[in-house]
């Protein structure tokens, strides 16, 4: 093979292996939506969400989030348990369910115990636009108004609702006065106090909930989170 030859054998080699990465397709975009579960009250381990005839598990963990599954059905979740029906069969029986927006790309949906194996369930925006860093995002499970103060004003947040809320300081204590609207009053429940920083959101549920004796007591569950801004560098 000549020089010349040599030159051309590789230009068109090169040329070749141009085309084949250009045919290539691009990466397919993750279908569905995101979605995360947080528990409330008395849960079990692992609940079952309704996937065609079948029923999927998804772990409710006793503090903090789930681990997060994609969901590519309906704008809906329904939570149902298994039961055999009188031939012995086994059927999916519902026991709750929760709609969502078709314009979310990341949903968590908080469940609530509602006694007798029965769930209530609300699903709230999850992505970074809806719920920014530097933000407490208040969820209210309350029956009634949901009063909150920390410093910067009064906030109401109605009845299984949930309101954003700034955290003030950059890297502090922070605290918050609750009370919760009663028929004669308003009932100031126990101060809640945190440490903050800018680049985290706080997720505070105040709810009630049976003790141990089964009388009713106010309580809160809060989950603080990092929110990763950049991509990490390679090491």
């Amino acid at each position: 093979m000549t020089t010349l030859s040599r030159i051309l054998f590789f230009v068109c080699l090169g040329c070749l292996s141009s085309g084949v990465a250009l045919s290539q397709p691009p990466a397919a975009e993750e279908r569905g939506v995101e979605i995360s579960l947080v528990g409330l009250g008395t849960l079990p381990e692992r609940v079952k969400i309704a996937d065609g005839k079948r029923g999927r598990d998804v772990s409710v963990p006793a503090s903090g989030r789930g681990q997060p599954f994609r969901h590519t059905g309906a704008q809906q979740l329904v939570f149902v348990r298994e039961e055999p029906d009188a031939e012995g069969n086994v059927r999916l029986v519902p026991v709750a369910e929760v709609a969502f927006s078709p314009a979310w790309k990341k949903v968590l949906v908080v469940l609530m115990s509602a006694g007798q194996g029965r769930f209530n369930a609300q699903a709230f925006d999850d992505s970074a636009e809806g719920f920014p860093p530097g933000f407490a995002r208040v969820f209210n499970f309350y029956k009634s108004t949901l009063a909150v103060n920390n410093g910067a004003g009064l906030m109401e947040i109605a009845p299984g609702a949930s309101e954003l809320m700034q955290l003030r300081g950059a890297r502090t204590r922070m605290w918050m006065k609750v009370a919760v609207r009663r028929p004669q009053e308003w009932e100031l429940l126990p101060t809640f106090v945190t440490q903050v920083a800018p680049n985290t959101r706080l997720l505070l549920f105040a709810y009630e909930a049976p003790g141990d004796e089964g009388v009713m007591e106010q309580r809160y569950r809060s989950i603080t989170e990092v929110v990763v801004t950049e991509p990490l560098a390679a090491r």
